[in-house]
């Protein structure tokens, strides 16, 4: 079945729906199994196949809400996307199976929270996430995404150059 990009969430939108109504007296979302498969027309996406691939994912994603993870090809629930971008850009080939499962929960950290580690950047990671749990900012943070962050914000006042040598010079 070929289907045309603007029409594609509404594709995946409705095929996702019909799993969801056909199975919703069943209690345990385990029993579904959500299959898919299609050639789409990807013509009017623009960027090298990866970005076209991670556009179509993104999309996947916001209408099954499971977050997909593209370095990892299968799942504890067996489940995959596989797309497959033709030489010329224009056609793919698409095939999703997943068991549905319920939908983890987003532990990604909040601008908020990212704005009060870079206030406090002077502060060691320990200390931030001790003062973070004590303003009630999210309790369901782990120290060790504090660490992360707090590397990843704190780099600019240390590295002033990609080559590590010019940057220890400057």
């Amino acid at each position: 079945m070929l289907i045309d990009f603007p029409d594609f969430i509404d594709f995946i939108a409705e095929k996702f729906e019909n799993i969801a109504n056909n199975d919703e007296d069943q209690e345990n979302n385990n029993t579904k199994e959500f299959k898919v498969s299609c050639i789409l027309n990807i013509s009017t996406l623009t960027g090298n196949s990866k970005e076209r691939a991670g556009h179509i994912v993104e999309i996947i994603s916001d209408v099954d809400e499971y977050i997909w993870v593209q370095l990892i090809d299968r799942y504890a629930c067996k489940g995959f996307i596989k797309i497959t971008i033709q030489e010329d850009l224009i056609l793919s080939n698409i095939e999703i199976e997943h068991h549905l499962h319920s939908v983890r929960e987003n532990v990604a950290i909040s601008p908020d929270v990212k704005n009060f580690i870079l206030e406090n950047i002077d502060l060691l990671p320990r200390e931030i996430y001790k003062r973070l749990i004590e303003t009630g900012l999210n309790i369901n943070i782990r120290q060790k995404q504090i660490h992360f962050w707090w590397t990843e914000l704190g780099k600019s006042k240390y590295k002033y150059d990609d080559d590590a040598f010019l940057s220890a010079q400057k």
